[in-house]
C-alpha cells in the first residue's frame, strides 16, 4: 500500500492506494507550506500509515530532481526552497519520493491510460498554467528540473509571464493569461476570437514539443480541455498546419480522472522496484 500526495494550486489531495486504485482520499486548500505540512501529516494519520511502504508526492515546478527543492512555484506562498522529501519524510515518519506534477500525470497516462505503453508519450496539461511531461523508454524524462516547456519563448508579446519571461507560451494561452486579458474565466471565452487565437498559439507550442521530443502519441489534459471539440479541433488543425518536418502524431484527450494522485502512487511503487 502507498500514499499519494498531489499538491495543486488551490487544493492538496492525499490518497491511500496502489496503482490506479484509490481506497480513501482527503483534500484541503493549499496554504503556506508550514500550515500544509501539518495538514498533510494529519491526513496521512487519518488514512492510516500501517502497511504503507512509500509516499509519492506530485509537486508543482520548477523542482529539482536531485534535491526535491521547489524553486519558485507560481502563487504558492511560503513554498519556495522547501525540500519536500526531507520535510515530509520527517513529518510523516515514512520514506518519501517527489516528482513534478505534469511528469507524474504523464507517468499515470503511460501506465494506466488509454494510450498505455505508447512510447515516447508526451503529456501536456493546459489549465491555469501549461505543463509537460515525457515518458521515454518506459521512464520519465527528468533532467535536473524536469521539462518546463510551458515557459518556452514564443515572441507573441501579449502579457508578461509570472516567471519574468516577456512572452512565453503560458502567458499567451493558459487559463490565467486568458483571465488576465479578458477578465473572464476561460470557459466564458470559449469559441470567441480570443479563444481561437490562443488555440492557434498553443498549436505552435505543441509543434515545438513534438519536434523536441518526437513522441509516438500526444495526450492533452487539464481544465481547458474539458469541452472537447472546442479545444481539440482548433489545436489539431493548427498542428497539422504548422508541423512540417515530422509526421503529425495522434493527439488524444487525457483519460484518467486523478492523474496527479495516480502518478504519485505509481512513482512511490516504482521507486521500490
Amino acid at each position: 500500500m502507498y500514499i499519494g500526495i498531489d499538491i495543486g494550486g488551490t487544493h492538496i489531495r492525499v490518497a491511500k492506494g496502489s496503482g490506479r486504485k484509490i481506497s480513501e482520499k482527503v483534500d484541503f486548500p493549499t496554504k503556506t507550506f508550514a500550515e500544509n505540512r501539518n495538514e498533510i501529516a494529519n491526513a496521512v494519520s487519518k488514512l492510516g500509515s500501517d502497511g504503507v511502504k512509500m509516499v509519492g508526492v506530485s509537486a508543482p515546478g520548477p523542482i529539482g530532481y536531485r534535491d526535491s527543492k521547489i524553486i519558485d512555484p507560481n502563487k504558492f506562498t511560503g513554498w519556495t526552497g522547501m525540500d519536500l522529501k526531507k520535510e515530509l519524510s520527517e513529518a510523516l515518519n515514512l520514506p518519501v519520493v517527489v516528482g513534478h506534477d505534469a511528469s507524474l500525470a504523464c507517468l499515470a497516462e503511460y501506465t494506466y491510460g488509454e494510450q498505455k505503453n505508447k512510447d515516447p508519450l508526451l503529456y501536456i496539461t493546459v489549465s491555469t498554467g501549461i505543463g509537460l511531461g515525457v515518458v521515454e523508454d518506459g521512464k520519465l524524462r527528468h533532467g535536473l528540473y524536469y521539462p518546463h516547456a510551458g515557459h518556452q519563448f514564443l515572441g507573441e508579446g501579449e502579457i508578461k509571464c509570472w516567471c519574468g519571461q516577456d512572452s512565453d507560451l503560458e502567458a499567451s494561452v493558459s487559463g490565467w493569461s486568458l483571465r488576465e486579458k479578458t477578465g473572464k474565466a476561460p470557459r466564458e471565452v470559449e469559441g470567441t476570437p480570443v479563444w481561437y487565437k490562443a488555440m492557434d498559439i498553443l498549436s505552435k507550442g505543441i509543434c515545438n514539443f513534438i519536434m523536441s521530443y518526437s513522441p509516438e502519441v500526444v495526450v492533452i489534459g487539464g481544465g481547458m480541455t474539458n469541452h472537447g471539440d472546442i479545444f481539440f479541433k482548433p489545436v489539431k488543425e493548427g498542428v497539422n498546419k504548422y508541423l512540417k518536418i515530422l509526421p503529425v502524431p495522434p493527439i488524444h484527450p487525457a483519460s484518467l480522472e486523478e492523474p496527479g494522485i495516480v502518478g504519485a502512487l505509481e512513482l512511490a511503487e516504482q521507486s521500490l522496484n
